[in-house]
């Protein structure tokens, strides 16, 4: 018997409605007829391959008691049907960016200048165009959406306020980028004792105060920018040679806060240790007894981060005519501000690490 899903306990964008398994490893949001439809050109589109890599498991919601037509990206069950994919009340369920993380922080940023469907009215595109110079996205290609912090001090989510990002101008943006990325600039037990669960708080993120000691160590959200700036690097480079039109997507960005999963996160990554992990994994899904840790080794968990490409209410396979420049055009200012704050963090002093080591070597 298929359990009944839980609300989304904190989104950081996007519309609501959107509803989680009760295991935590899928979203349900309602979708639009054409979100489901770009899912299955990129998989029956052989021009469009490079961007399985870069967007969501996902798996198509029938409205029955169970899932049905299992999609992930990467391949098609034999069970795929196209009569699955219908209209009324249609809902998308995609795997759970955050699962698996202990203490995920997340990042939205929607991407691009031009925030309208190409088949919208001219009375829609007025509003929007209008919107677009309102916010940072005209001048820039990007606007932040929203972001969470986790808070181990009181176990919080820390999210922000819509309508403070919306009054966001473009030079305001790197210090926006400090704050979605904070340091632990003071000593303290390593904040690792604690897993991901339903039930914190929600705080909110005040805009204009300073950034709250509640980050990771300088020298790890150096490593993690870096790879977050990787994985940009090379969704860009994806979308750069994609025939779509993309309105309305934006960057999905998930770090590990947790120290020590976030040291082993960045640790797995390095060359050689990926294969080693994951034969420890294919050992341990023999044991029944071992579920917890057939999802601990999910090969998209096992990273410090992970960037993502999502929301494609408004993507179409565009033959002959490629993303549009102001995409590109905010990717690229994305990894400026990212560039930016790794240069902040290169002046930093992190005398955290040497510490919470020996505190860690104490506990074991």
């Amino acid at each position: 018997m298929v359990q009944a899903p839980r609300p989304l306990a904190f989104q950081v964008g996007g519309h609501g409605g959107i509803v989680v398994s009760q295991d935590g490893s899928l979203v349900i949001k309602p979708c639009l007829p054409n979100e489901p439809k770009f899912y299955q050109t990129v998989q029956s589109e052989p021009s469009l391959a490079p961007l399985k890599d870069i967007i969501p498991a996902y798996y198509i919601d029938t409205g029955n008691d169970s899932i049905v037509g299992v999609h992930r990206a990467r391949g098609r069950t034999e069970s795929d049907d196209e009569s699955n994919l219908h209209c009324p009340g249609l809902a998308i369920t995609l795997e759970n960016l955050t699962h698996g993380f202990k203490h995920p922080n997340v990042i939205d940023i929607k991407l691009g200048t031009i925030i309208h469907d190409e088949f919208a009215s001219p009375e829609k595109r007025a509003r929007s165009e209008k919107k677009a110079r309102a916010q940072t996205s005209w001048e820039t290609g990007l606007t932040l959406t929203g972001f969470s912090l986790y808070n181990p001090s009181t176990d919080a989510i820390a999210i922000t306020r819509r309508e403070d990002l919306r009054k966001l101008k473009a030079a305001e943006l790197p210090r926006a980028i400090q704050l979605c990325f904070p340091t632990a600039t003071q000593t303290g037990p390593c904040p690792s004792s604690k897993s991901q669960s339903h039930s914190k708080t929600q705080e909110f993120i005040d805009l204009s105060a300073p950034p709250r000691a509640s980050g990771l160590p300088p020298s790890l959200l150096h490593e993690v920018i870096r790879k977050i700036c990787d994985e940009t690097k090379h969704i860009r480079n994806v979308l750069a040679n994609s025939e779509i039109s993309l309105t309305g997507a934006s960057l999905f960005i998930v770090y590990e806060t947790d120290w020590e999963a976030c040291r082993q996160g960045l640790e797995y990554t390095l060359p050689g240790n990926i294969t080693k992990t994951s034969a420890k994994a294919a050992q341990s899904f023999d044991d029944e007894a071992d579920q917890s840790v057939r999802r601990s080794y999910n090969a998209d968990r096992q990273g410090a981060c992970l960037v993502k490409l999502i929301d494609f209410a408004h993507t179409r396979y565009t033959p002959e005519r490629y993303v549009h420049d102001g995409v590109l055009m905010g990717l690229d200012n994305i990894l400026n501000l990212f560039e930016g704050r790794i240069e902040e963090l290169e002046d930093l002093d992190d005398d955290l690490m040497d510490t919470t080591k020996a505190q860690s070597s104490v506990l074991d």
